[in-house]
């Protein structure tokens, strides 16, 4: 439980390629994107500060605009709590430059008693090539470098998968609850099952929902996963996730983990709407004139008249150099 009156405030975190993060590794169609689990990352942390014993649970998570992150550069974020009934309510924003207010991720947050039901693992099922794995997600758009490459084996039975997650090398363990890398890896482990299948069917499909999100335990380097996929509507992916430790000791569960098709226009009209972020900026640059200017020849022109009177000089010009 949280202490009488707790639960409001915010605080300002620097997302950046650098620093151990592996954020630059996570790219869909080209483009450095945030990952669904970086903002789960940063709701735990502010649900943490408040409930600091026992489990804590995230709930109607929305993951709402995607942010994109461009090289050696970083992007700064607010992080916000307001008491809510029984919890809180949560947001992940920033401030473009025109003023406007970007929101990446909102929901709830509240103390919690550990969840009924266990997926429990059952090492049966046909093992499936990582390698293979990550390809075929390449071919849909995901190109994963290093640091979110964590599954390091994977099994398929129908709509459930099981996975072994590893937090890759290079990537720093930080100082919240549960790395952003790690965590993506475990949600990973959903595209190993039937319906999961259509992660590989050409088109990119990212996280836009979670009904729940358990965090348990703080988790260690390595990791077991569950993943039950659900029947959602046509070419959308639906599903479960837990994740145990090495003694079997339950460390996370996700409910209602949805993706939806992220295809590259879907993402060019993300960008767009967010082209305030500074990748791009108009800048003209002077050049010499390709030859010299020449006396306007006689003859008659369509001069389009406008607001601010630069058509009438211009007919007025024309007019003294003999055009009609």
């Amino acid at each position: 439980p949280s202490p009488a009156g707790a639960g409001r405030g915010s605080r300002r975190v620097r997302l950046s390629t650098g620093g151990g993060s592996g954020l630059g590794d996570h790219r869909i169609h080209g483009r450095i994107v945030v990952p669904a689990a970086a903002w789960l990352e940063l709701a735990l942390a502010a649900a943490l500060s408040t409930y600091h014993s026992g489990p804590v649970a995230l709930e109607k998570v929305s993951i709402d605009e995607p942010l994109f992150l461009a090289e050696e550069a970083d992007r700064e974020v607010e992080v916000s709590t307001t008491p809510e009934g029984d919890g809180l309510a949560f947001e992940i924003a920033r401030e473009r430059p025109d003023g406007t207010r970007a929101v990446h991720a909102r929901g709830r947050a509240r103390g919690s008693d550990h969840p009924e039901g266990v997926l429990e693992p059952t090492g049966v099922g046909v093992e499936v090539e990582v390698e293979s794995f990550y390809r075929r997600g390449a071919a849909s758009g995901f190109r994963f470098g290093p640091a979110f490459r964590g599954l390091s084996r994977l099994r398929s039975r129908g709509d459930e998968a099981e996975g072994e997650v590893v937090l890759p090398d290079g990537v720093a363990r930080g100082d919240g609850p549960f790395p952003a890398p790690l965590l993506d890896a475990v949600l990973q482990t959903l595209g190993g099952t039937l319906r999961g299948s259509l992660l590989g069917d050409g088109v990119a499909h990212v996280p836009v929902g979670i009904d729940r999100v358990w965090f348990l335990a703080p988790p260690g380097p390595s990791l077991s996963t569950v993943a039950r996929a659900r029947v959602d509507e046509p070419g959308a992916v639906a599903g479960d996730v837990e994740a145990f430790d090495a003694d079997r000791g339950r460390i996370l569960r996700i409910e209602g983990l949805r993706l939806r098709e992220a295809s590259p226009a879907a993402l060019g009209r993300a960008l767009a709407r967010a082209c305030g972020d500074g990748f791009y900026e108009v800048r003209w640059r002077p050049r010499p004139l390709a030859g010299e200017l020449r006396p306007v020849p006689g003859g008659e022109w369509l001069v389009v008249p406008d607001r601010g009177g630069v058509g009438e000089r211009l007919a007025g010009l024309l007019a003294g150099r003999g055009a009609r």
